[in-house]
């Protein structure tokens, strides 16, 4: 009876691992319709984890001997996949599956068996709660939390012929509500795979039935320490949220609101424009009013060539606003792209205020898109300079625009220098 038990948890075992990858694969490449848009994020993963495991349950008491877990008599294994969804870099959700085999002994009885347990639970990166200022992760340290289902079958006997008062021997078989709790360690090797090592409580809620049925006892769990292997999808193609900062998935979803943005507004946007001649320079800050000036009596065209972005900036600022984040967010990538590249950061200010705040506030701008490109995009601190801030002559020194409150971030590649 017991064989037979186990080879149909093995068949049980192997169909919900084949489904289980169908379903997530299925999930993870269903969503394609904005793959070509720059501002998105990967999400789905999926993994595989596998170990040992020993019961804290009533036969024999293992607390003493959590130190010395690989010296444990009652060892066991334990194999597990799972499904999850990276909300954000934060947090994720997930569905896992784990088989696990169960066994205790003493001077005077055993029992043996084992688990399938179904456990939806919550995972946050705790590492970058810490250090949200990083572009990108080698590495994650993970917090889980959960609630599922275990389905146990034991089977408990007598040794020499003892029998215990308070024990009821023979099959036993139930579903107990499970909490597991856990910590885990992940390092990316790829854009794609992460390995890891983790650590897992499993504690039984509803039943104190895992090794046996014992009067006066109620504290049943499981031990497990495991490694796996995680497989993230489309993170070549986006981002996947598990390897990157918060202040990049900030970013992004900077970029995606400028490019959702609303319809009317921009339909009124391109009917203006259509009215303007070719010499007019257009500007628009999103959700903000646009501006039209002349640009030949205030900004030449040569000052915007190829490889050149502007950055601009409030009265008397240094914050970035969505549309200076955006353009620092293109010159990153191709500076992610194209290793030889360098940025020429240059302040300019307009003639309001005095000289000294202005060459103050344009080295303290010059240095806000320093920082947003090296902690946030990882760029190296060597391929970025930046210079001392300049005021921009007009015809009319009353009026200040806000095309003078800038700075201009132009690249260049050395590669080409060199030849």
């Amino acid at each position: 009876m017991k064989n037979m038990l186990i080879t149909y948890s093995n068949r049980v075992l192997s169909l919900f691992l084949l489904c289980t990858f169908c379903y997530i694969t299925i999930l993870a490449n269903d969503d394609v319709i904005y793959e070509e848009k720059d501002y998105r994020t990967s999400h789905w993963s999926l993994g595989v984890q596998g170990g040992l495991s020993f019961l804290d349950g009533d036969i024999s008491q293992h607390e003493k001997e959590l130190i010395t877990f690989f010296s444990n008599p009652d060892l066991e294994w334990n194999v597990g996949v799972y499904g999850e969804y990276s909300i954000n870099p934060l947090v994720g959700l997930g569905l896992e599956y784990r088989y696990t085999r169960m066994g205790q002994t003493n001077t005077a009885m055993q029992s043996g068996g084992d688990m399938h347990e179904l456990t939806p639970y919550a995972s946050i990166s705790l590492n970058k709660l810490l250090t949200m200022s990083a572009r990108q992760f080698k590495w994650n340290l993970l917090f889980k939390l959960g609630m599922g289902l275990g389905y146990y079958q034991i089977s408990t006997e007598s040794l020499n012929g003892t029998v215990a008062e308070k024990v009821t021997y023979g099959d036993l078989k139930g579903i107990s509500l499970m909490l597991p709790l856990g910590f885990g360690y992940e390092y990316n090797v790829s854009e794609n795979w992460a390995i890891g090592a983790y650590y897992d409580y499993r504690y039984s809620l509803a039943a104190d039935l895992l090794d046996a049925k014992m009067a006066g006892t109620s504290n049943d769990g499981l031990h497990e320490v495991t490694v796996g292997v995680r497989y993230k999808f489309k993170a070549k193609k986006y981002p996947h949220n598990k390897n990157i900062s918060w202040r990049l998935y900030r970013n992004k979803q900077l970029m995606r609101d400028v490019a959702e943005g609303d319809a009317d507004e921009l339909q009124m946007a391109a009917l203006r424009l259509g009215a303007i001649k070719k010499d007019t320079l257009y500007i628009m800050e999103s959700h903000k009013d646009t501006l039209y000036m002349v640009s030949n009596n205030y900004i030449k065209e040569e000052v915007v060539p190829q490889m050149q972005y502007s950055v601009y900036f409030a009265t008397g600022k240094s914050d970035l606003q969505s549309s200076g984040l955006i353009d620092i967010a293109h010159v990153a990538e191709e500076m992610i792209e194209n290793e030889n590249l360098v940025v020429h950061v240059h302040p300019y200010y307009d003639r309001s205020g005095s000289k000294e705040f202005n060459l103050k506030l344009g080295r303290e701008r010059a240095e806000r898109v320093k920082y947003e490109l090296i902690y946030v995009w990882g760029i190296d601190a060597s391929r970025i300079k930046t210079y001392e801030a300049k005021v921009l002559l007009t015809k009319d020194d009353k009026i200040h625009y806000q095309p003078f409150r800038r700075c201009d971030l132009i690249l260049e590649d050395t590669a080409k220098e060199k030849e």
